[in-house]
């Protein structure tokens, strides 16, 4: 509706959310009677229509609403090379784990709809936002690409991504087997 009309007033909204809790209505007592429908811009269609981005879209439950335009973005960017690949390579620990930190900073900012240079390696997940649920995806990242699993508690803990990564990479199946452990 918003698209179509324009954006709604402070004053419409408080109406229409008054509307649905005033019980005198009984507008919100069944699916019968309530037929309101609301939706969110996503950030591509406030770029389209040259509008700032608004606040509220920073928070992570709005991600999907940015990605959508990110995704659009990067579709030219080339791909990094898989973590697996990097995990095996690597020679030294070190370069071990500044693979998989990169990598981390990358899927942070793929799910968070961030870009990579507002990503710093040094602070916690849950400093972006992070919640149980989207440690689900991060999960099975880690699973999938760095090749361990890793639990939702060290996730949400207050490791530093690079911490995060020094223990990822020693875990790592893919490493070579003479960096494990050391």
């Amino acid at each position: 509706m918003a698209l179509a009309y324009g954006a709604l007033s402070e004053d419409l909204l408080l109406s229409i959310l008054e509307y649905h809790m005033d019980s005198a209505w009984k507008a919100a007592r069944s699916t019968q009677t309530c037929h309101t429908v609301v939706g969110i811009r996503s950030a591509q269609d406030f770029h389209r229509q040259f509008f700032p981005l608004g606040g509220f879209m920073a928070h992570p439950l709005f991600t999907p609403l940015r990605a959508v335009a990110d995704r659009s973005q990067a579709a030219g960017q080339v791909a990094e090379a898989p973590v697996s690949h990097g995990l095996r390579e690597a020679t030294t620990m070190e370069a071990a784990v500044k693979v998989v930190t990169r990598a981390i900073v990358h899927e942070v900012a793929r799910i968070m709809a961030l870009s990579v240079q507002e990503i710093d390696p040094q602070r916690s997940l849950g400093s972006y936002g992070v919640d149980f649920r989207m440690t689900v995806d991060f999960k099975a990242w880690f699973q999938r690409e760095v090749g361990m699993s890793m639990g939702t508690a060290e996730l949400l803990g207050e490791l530093a991504r690079t911490q995060l990564a020094q223990q990822a990479a020693d875990a790592s199946q893919f490493l070579p087997a003479e960096l494990r452990g050391g």
